[in-house]
């Protein structure tokens, strides 16, 4: 080691120290040192926070950070060794260089070693180390600084053992020095080094990183508008989460944590700045100083707005009239500089304050009243201040939401009553924003997508029409009578206007479709309550069809017609749309995208409809039901399937054609990776689904030809969502015949996924496979081609993927119910087992372990079951034990109710009680009755009633004097709470149900148009378990008072139905 590193290796003095020693230099005159010996004057054990605050006071170079880094980095951890450490960032330097080689074998070996190496202890400092280096160029400390970031991503949180390949030392070690490190950096750097303290603030903020909020302070109280920035940046990103989050204790507690700490701060910095730039002070400064004061204000005035959006904290409430006066001082601000940049920075902190006004005018009315008329006359100054320039949409669309929301809220209503205002508004502000503009029509020729976010999906990017479309839907709706001839007036006038000229004027009655929609949509553009003053089908017959219909109509109009035919569709009777259905399809493979993609939405709206009510359990209907005692088995089915407005009737005639046009679509410019055409196509294949698959094999080909192109070509991830979706569709209709086979199809396509790197169709390529084997159910064995690929299925790596979990656990499932003694050969089984103890210990795919032994349970051979169910149930009891969660507990008393079904009641009852007497009655207490379950899956609810009544029925241990007879009431009250939980579960006998009805349970899921249905084995149906169950307590006389209280909460029709009953 050298002199200096001695040196470094030896100096120990108290923080004191440091700070009257680091205080004593003078930035003007003195240069801070690059070496080692700046650790001498500061010490080489003060806390790394220290020293780095002590950095950003003195205003350091980030070469002195890396030196103090470097410090750090042997004195204050395991690696003493400098000549390992220096050849470590060796290491580095020559592998990131090597990233940038022309040689692709260069490349792909480097990343390997990049890759390698992050599992190294120690080596993530180094790679921190870089992201500052000068050693490195600017290109190189981006990608380093991208590298931590994504190893930090992959690696900072446990995995399914609940271990990290980051050790503790190390991430010690990054949450001390990270912040420093980020702020200076340069700012490719430093957004990534943003990426992953907000990630690892996810997690360990504010528990197990405390020092992370002390040290984004002092960067605030630093007094450097460049470190200020730098702190304000990521701790917007960190809070941005208060303001999307639902209400929660733990949320609540770490927002008063924050407040407690840095609501001071910011508001202090908020009040400086903001009397700054109302002063004579702003004159004198500079653009580069301007454009950081702007800056400061945009994140300032976001933090704000996380911070107040759960609920309005004390402190705030305390300062409401600093920040409410620090917001009309900027609102005000003149717009006089040469620089665009300060005027894009002005429009972007005033449209972030008209966000904070929205929010304070929704939720806060009280705190807010005497605010609101003031800031109502400010904004709109400055909206009429404002040209039809784009750079100001932000700015505008915001501030017609704040009038809006201010005009719709009943509070207020008061401060409108003259409607001298809200007419100024109307005409001056909103009317105007509907005109179109040239860049909305280049919009809609060059960037169809943007457009369709912004005019129909409610993009978070703002639109000047849509802000306003909704500023009349909330005036409309409290002001009626004041504004509606006002519009109505302009909507005659723009028709007039169109009438005269169509070919001139079409713009015309693009705004007249706008203001209509919003003048008759309450509420927003969105959600959509119809006003009673316009007949829509009228409207649409007299004023929109013959230029829907015309070959020569201008573009952008048809695609506010079919806008118009989307939000009215409940509102047009159905002869309207089947009598527009050709020009509809047409328009599937038009030139223009967004007619393209509009008319996609249209079709696909209409073949899924609306859903329809939920039937209850007890009804007149059900009641006959329940009294048919002529059938062995029943029948458990769950309604509540989409009414169409377009049925199969509808489209048989068309559907090819509709297939055709939506497939040219997908080779058109700006549709060939459209999630709205490819869902749409997925709608017309279910709604067809009867017709059998001679209706839609032809294009088997076709979807999985581009499934293929997926791997050379993603698409957005729902695009490639809908298209797997398809294919799975495809899969269930197109059965094997002489001239067709899915499997030669699709398995060459399989294995060039699987060889590939494009592990995101994994998920998808399971789910393809379970379908395809799921149909060689009742086979003597499991073909050769998916026994290969069952030792792949069971390589821990696919199960190290948590986005693999769910698909291939479902396929997993599937070979047991094929086949489950395949899995007794190879030691399959031993694997699959590992694989639930792996998965059952982990809080975030636990449930994917439980389900697999579910199927287990269900499909095993006996003598398997039998050998290894012991073993299963110590697994899940130690876990209940050792980290007892709601969804575990649940899953677990699932699991039980799967024993019931396989073995029987008493069969399972004795399992249970042989591992320890009267375990069984501690689970009824603990987990039965103890919590009150709402099942997510309606099959796991069919299961659960199923099984307690069981229970109730056939176990002696339930009855009059046994031993858990206490708890039988109680049980029945479960089964009955559970009906109205899952009042989508009805009973309906079983005569008719097709003949491929299985014995198995959970497989036999059938499709019989909107109904699915469940089979339940067994020789007792649900009527006589629940009556039977009932009649036994009743003739209890311990228990007869408690299920005669019970009875006496049933509604009159409970209680006629159980009268029926008993009379058989």
């Amino acid at each position: 080691m050298t002199d200096r590193d001695v040196m470094a290796l030896d100096a120990s003095v108290s923080f004191q120290r440091d700070v009257n020693r680091a205080s004593n230099f003078n930035n003007e005159h003195y240069e801070m040192p690059r070496t080692w010996e700046f650790v001498a004057i500061i010490g080489p054990n003060s806390p790394l926070e220290h020293v780095l605050y002590l950095l950003i006071g003195k205003r350091c170079c980030s070469q002195c950070v890396v030196t103090v880094i470097d410090s750090l980095f042997i004195v204050n951890n395991e690696m003493t060794d400098l000549h390992k450490c220096n050849n470590d960032f060796l290491t580095l330097k020559k592998t990131v260089e090597e990233l940038f080689s022309v040689d692709a074998e260069k490349r792909k070996k480097a990343e390997s070693v990049l890759q390698e190496s992050l599992k190294c202890p120690g080596f993530v400092r180094v790679l921190l180390r870089a992201c500052l280096s000068a050693d490195f160029s600017v290109s190189a400390r981006q990608l380093a600084a991208i590298s931590l970031k994504n190893f930090i991503k992959s690696s900072w949180i446990s995995d399914l053992e609940g271990s990290t390949q980051i050790g503790e030392e190390d991430k010690i070690y990054i949450r001390d020095s990270i912040v420093g490190a980020m702020v200076n950096s340069s700012p490719l750097v430093k957004k990534q080094l943003t990426e992953a303290i907000c990630f690892i603030g996810k997690y360990d903020f504010p528990s197990n990183w405390k020092s992370l909020l002390d040290a984004l302070v002092k960067c605030i109280e630093s007094g450097d508008l460049s470190i200020v920035n730098s702190a304000l940046v990521t701790a917007e990103q960190l809070f941005r989460r208060y303001s999307t989050e639902s209400k929660s204790e733990k949320l609540w507690r770490e927002i008063k944590y924050v407040l407690d700490n840095f609501a001071d701060p910011l508001t202090k910095l908020f009040t400086s700045l903001t009397s700054k730039v109302s002063g004579e002070e702003m004159k004198h400064f500079d653009n580069g100083c301007t454009m950081q004061i702007y800056e400061t204000f945009v994140d300032t005035v976001k933090i704000f707005y996380h911070l107040n959006f759960q609920d309005l904290p004390e402190y705030f409430e305390d300062h409401l009239d600093e920040w409410m006066g620090g917001f009309k001082v900027l609102l005000e601000l003149k717009n006089v500089y040469s620089c665009p940049e300060i005027g894009n920075l002005k429009m972007s902190f005033c449209a972030q304050i008209c966000d904070n006004l929205a929010m304070f005018a929704e939720k806060y009315e009280e705190e807010f009243f005497n605010h609101v008329m003031n800031f109502v006359k400010i904004v709109s100054q400055q909206l009429l201040s404002v040209s039809a320039e784009e750079k100001y949409d932000e700015f505008l669309s915001k501030g017609i939401d704040f009038l809006a929301t201010v005009c719709g809220k009943p509070p207020y209503k008061l401060l409108f009553e003259n409607g001298e205002i809200l007419s100024q508004i109307s005409e001056c502000i909103v009317l105007p924003s509907l005109e179109l503009r040239a860049c909305d029509v280049d919009n809609f020729e060059n960037s169809p997508n943007d457009y369709v976010l912004f005019d129909l999906e409610g993009s978070v990017a703002e639109s000047r029409r849509r802000s306003a479309c909704n500023f009349i839907s909330a005036v409309c709706k409290q002001f009626s009578d004041t504004v509606e001839p006002m519009f109505t007036l302009h909507l005659h006038n723009l028709l007039v206007q169109y009438s005269e000229d169509p070919a001139e004027n079409w713009s015309r009655k693009s705004i007249a479709i706008n203001l209509l929609l919003a003048i008759c949509c309450r509420g927003t553009t969105q959600k959509a309550t119809i006003s009673p003053i316009l007949n829509v089908n009228e409207f649409f017959l007299t004023q929109l069809k013959l230029v829907f219909e015309s070959a020569l109509g201008n573009a952008l109009l048809k695609a506010d017609i079919l806008k118009f035919l989307i939000l009215f569709r409940t509102e047009i009777p159905k002869p309207t749309f089947v009598n527009i259905l050709p020009t509809v399809r047409n328009l599937l493979c038009h030139d223009s995208a967004v007619l393209r993609i509009y008319s996609a939405i249209l079709l696909e709206k209409l073949l899924i409809g609306k859903r329809q009510f939920k039937v209850l359990i007890f009804n007149d209907l059900q009641v006959q039901l329940y009294c048919n005692y002529n059938l062995n088995d029943c029948l458990i089915c769950f309604l509540g399937g989409p009414v169409a407005v377009l049925e199969l009737s509808d489209v048989t005639g068309s559907y090819k054609i509709i297939f055709e046009n939506l497939l040219k679509a997908l080779e058109l410019p700006d549709t060939v990776h459209c999630e709205y055409v490819m869902r749409c196509f997925m709608r017309l294949i279910e709604a067809i689904f009867n017709l059998g698959a001679d209706a839609v094999r032809e294009y088997f080909n076709t979807i999985a030809m581009k499934i293929y192109s997926l791997i050379t070509s993603p698409g957005p991830p729902m695009f490639n969502h809908l298209l797997c979706e398809s294919m799975c569709l495809l899969i269930r209709l197109c059965g094997p015949t002489d001239n067709f086979n899915a499997e030669d199809i699709l398995f060459p396509i399989f294995q060039q996924i699987l060889q590939s790197e494009s592990n995101y169709l994994l998920p998808w390529v399971f789910q393809m496979l379970a379908l395809l084997l799921n149909r060689r159910t009742g086979e003597a064995q499991i073909p050769p081609v998916y026994m290969v690929l069952l030792p792949h299925l069971l390589n821990p790596e696919v199960w190290s993927n948590p986005v693999n979990l769910p698909s291939v656990t479902h396929l997993l499932t599937v070979y047991m119910r094929v086949n489950s003694g395949e899995l007794s050969k190879e030691d399959y089984l031993i694997k699959v087992l590992t694989i639930f103890q792996r998965l059952v210990f982990s809080k975030s795919f636990d449930e994917n372990g439980m389900r697999l032994m579910n199927a287990f349970i269900d499909y095993g051979l006996r003598n398997h079951v039998d050998m290894y169910l012991d073993d299963i149930l110590r697994v899940v009891f130690k876990r209940q034990q050792e980290n007892q969660t709601y969804k575990f507990s649940r899953m677990f008393v699932i699991l039980i109710c799967h024993m019931v079904v396989r073995f029987g009641a008493m069969a399972a009852l004795a399992r249970i009680e042989n591992i320890q007497n009267g375990l069984f009655g501690n689970i009824v207490e603990k987990l039965f009755i103890a919590k009150s379950y709402t099942f997510k899956r309606s099959e796991d609810a069919m299961i659960f009633i199923y099984s307690v009544l069981q229970l109730l029925y056939c176990c002696i241990e339930f009855k009059i004097n046994g031993v858990y007879s206490k708890y039988t009431v109680d049980l029945l009250q479960m089964v009955h709470a559970s009906f109205h939980k899952h009042s989508e579960i009805i009973f309906v006998s079983t005569e008719g149900v097709h003949n491929a009805i299985d014995e198995d349970m959970v497989s036999n899921v059938l499709y019989h148009a909107d109904v699915i249905e469940f089979h339940i084995p067994g020789t007792e149906n649900f009527a006589k378990l629940y009556t039977h169950a009932i009649g036994q307590m009743l003739r209890d006389a311990a228990l007869k008072d408690a299920v005669e209280s019970f009875l006496s909460r049933l509604t009159e029709q409970e209680r006629e139905l159980l009268r029926m009953m008993s009379l058989r």
